[in-house]
This record gives structure tokens, sequence and C-alpha cells, in this order.
């Protein structure tokens, strides 16, 4: 029995890019409108904030996990690990299971791990994501979410849980729907971005795991039209996948600085962004900027991002709370060791938003004349269907989010003010 008229069902597919859904379109049948949409520089932890809220990093505050502590570091705890040797310090199940203890005892409600943060540098960091981006209070901004706005509206809803596998979140959301008691559902899947990850592009299981979404998203859809009279579906992604090309070794190049991290200045190496902050007196701070930057200005794989740059892309952060400087590598490499990862992986994301692997996925059930074009425009396009949904007019017209030109990578020197962090 029909208990709504209506439902929009938004499925969010990570890392589902646009060269991926054009070389492989899922439900073509299905979609009136199909668009390449912008993403921003960051990985997930600041995609999905902007998509949550509409807001690029420099008002959300989200731009990556880990940030130099002020004060009390609740990872401090950890730096024990750097007794054990390098292999029981650095394991996978271990430092799992150890984020999961640590984020039950500091309360942490969000995404939380550790990755591979040297132990011995854990006092001195921070991290970003203490709270849940999906539960009220959840934006370290303090804007308000979609979510909120349906909850606001007494819209009945449902939201797929992110610490859920994508059969689960599935098996819940064909429940859900079958019950025919909500009006707006957000079908979280993220298995895909292991995958690419663990093999790139063109893995064996790419081709089964896109066949096994098409399968149960039709088989959502033809549900969802059964028990309610008028029926929305979008799909989206936050950002694509590129394959690894090659390895690149910062820390080799660090060294040659003759400086000392967490003496002279601090680092967060992520899988393709270097993060730096310096320390000591202003003349101090300037002088081992200097050095790092020279000892990086001549390496092929990236380029230093400046403040020109970083303002064009929304990550201008006057605290400089996620780095004094940041080099980005192009597309295609890969820091090897970083503090993500121990070793070389296949695919990889958070390359320049210029990059052609960057470009995110929207797809509609409607015709659309001007579809979101950047994941900030996402958030205007579920208020207007919180506004059919309840029978209004729309607060936001069907019309284009502003395309922000994305300036093609450049080349410039590392910013002479200082400050933190990533993935």
């Amino acid at each position: 029995m029909t208990t709504n008229k209506r439902l929009t069902c938004w499925i969010f597919i990570d890392a589902l890019g646009w060269e991926l859904f054009q070389r492989r379109p899922l439900l073509a049948d299905l979609w009136r409108t199909t668009a390449p949409m912008d993403s921003i520089l960051g990985y997930s932890c600041a995609c999905d904030p902007t998509i949550l809220t509409g807001k690029m990093p420099r008002e959300h505050g989200h731009f990556s996990f880990f940030v130099p502590a002020q004060g009390r570091s609740p990872l401090a705890s950890m730096s024990w690990l750097r007794w054990f040797p390098e292999r029981l310090e650095n394991h996978g199940r271990v430092r799992s299971r150890l984020s999961r203890h640590l984020a039950r005892r500091e309360g942490f409600t969000g995404y939380f791990q550790l990755y591979h943060v040297p132990a011995r540098y854990l006092k001195h960091f921070d991290y970003s994501e203490q709270r849940d981006l999906y539960q009220p209070g959840g934006i370290n901004g303090g804007q308000a979410t979609f979510l909120d706005s349906l909850r606001e509206d007494d819209v009945p809803f449902w939201m797929g849980d992110w610490r859920q596998g994508d059969e689960a979140n599935v098996a819940e959301a064909r429940r859900t729907i079958d019950q025919g008691e909500v009006a707006f559902a957000y079908l979280y899947l993220a298995r895909l971005d292991g995958r690419l990850h663990a093999e790139g592009l063109d893995g064996a299981s790419i081709e089964p795991q896109l066949s096994w979404y098409e399968t149960r998203l039709r088989e959502l859809h033809e549900l969802a039209s059964r028990r309610y009279q008028d029926v929305r579906f979008r799909l989206i992604s936050d950002h694509g996948m590129a394959n690894v090309t090659h390895g690149v070794d910062l820390q080799a190049r660090l060294r040659t600085t003759g400086l000392e991290i967490g003496r002279d200045y601090l680092v967060m190496l992520d899988s393709t962004m270097a993060r730096f902050w310096f320390w000591g007196t202003s003349e101090q701070r300037q002088q081992r900027a200097a050095r790092v930057t020279e000892a990086l200005a001549d390496e092929p794989a990236g380029h230093w991002l400046d403040d020109e740059e970083l303002a064009s892309l929304g990550c201008d952060f006057p605290d400089r709370r996620f780095g004094d400087a940041i080099f980005l590598l192009h597309e295609g490499g890969l820091i090897v060791p970083s503090f993500m990862n121990r070793r070389f992986v296949a695919g990889m994301h958070g390359y320049h938003p210029s990059s052609p692997s960057a470009t995110a996925t929207f797809a509609a059930t409607e015709s659309m004349s001007l579809p979101p074009t950047r994941l900030d425009g996402i958030f205007d396009c579920v208020e207007r269907d919180i506004d059919w949904l309840l029978g209004r007019s729309p607060r936001v017209g069907d019309t284009e989010t502003p395309r922000h030109p994305i300036p093609v990578m450049g080349f410039g020197p590392a910013t002479s003010s200082m400050e933190s962090p990533v993935p």
C-alpha cells in the first residue's frame, strides 16, 4: 500500500567518476539527465561535507583528517606504539583495533582511523572529523546539512549507514522503501572506492561490482515505482579515480633539508599531498620553509599550491589550520611511503580538481536543463527536491550552479606564512 505519494531517492556511489561512468554507464535507460560535476580539492572528508552543506572547505571547515593539536592531543596516548617493531607498529589490524578503541574512549562519532601516521608524531596531531557528518551538529563550521532541512521540515527520511557495507545498506533501503513510509532516501555505497584503490580502473572486480550495482539499483527503482505514485532517483559521486603510474618518495627529499620532523616542523604526508607547518621564531619559520621549498622545488611529480590557487579552489583557510604550505602531486603519482599508505596501491584520487579523473558524476530520472556543475551545487538540488516533496514553490530555482572555473595546475612557490593535514 502506498503511504506517500512521492519519493526522492539519492544514490551516492563513492569514486564513481565521470570517466568510469562514461565508459560503463549504470542504468543508462533510466536517466533523463547525465552530467559531469567538478569535484573539489581534497579527499572524501572534504567532498562529503561540501555535498551535505553546499559550502566549500574554507567555510565548512573540513579538508583532511589530521591537524596540528592545539594543547592536548587525543592521539598522544597511542605514542607507545613507537617502541614496538615497525612491522607491529604499522600492522593494519593493530591500527584498526586501536582506532576503534581510541574512538570509543574519546567519544568520536565520525569516521576515525589512525592510518599509518608514525607513532612518534601522533602527539603532535588532532583529528578534524570527530563528529558524525550526517548527524545534527556534525559540521565543523556549524552549517546545516540537507539532512537538517529534512528534519526541520518533518520530512520522513532514511539515511544509509556509512559504517555498514553495501549489501546491508541496499537491503535496508529495500525494506524501508517497501514499507512506503519515507519520502526521502539517501543510499550510501562505498565498496567501489575500495576496489578501485586496490585494483585500479581495469581491475578484475570492477565490472562485477558495477553489474551488482546495476542489478540492485534497478530492483530498488522498480520497487519504489510500485510503492509510490511519483518517484525521483538521483545518482551522484564525490570524485573519480586515477590509475597510479608511479611512486614518489618525498621523505628522501625532506631528509636532505637537515631539518627534523617534530622539532623544526611538522608534516602530514597523505597519498597525494604533503602539508607542512613550520615552527620557531618568525625568522626560523621562514628559513625552514625556504629549505623545504627548495628540497621539493625540482620535484617533477607535483607542485606547490600558492595562496591564489588555494583561494580559487575554496581551500584558503585564514588560520592555515590545514597547512602553512601544501605540495600536491600530479595525477597518477602516489607518495610512497606516506602516512596513509605504506605500499603502492593501484588507484588513487585527491589530485587537482582539473585532473580528468577527478570529475564526479550526476544523473537524474527527470530532464534538467541546468544540473549541478560542481559538488556544492548538490545541496540546492536536494532543497528543490524537498520543496517538491512538500508541494511548495522552490526556494531555489532550477538554475545552474554557477560554474566556477577550475584553474589549470600552475607552478608557484610555497607560501611564506604557515600551518595543517589530510586524507
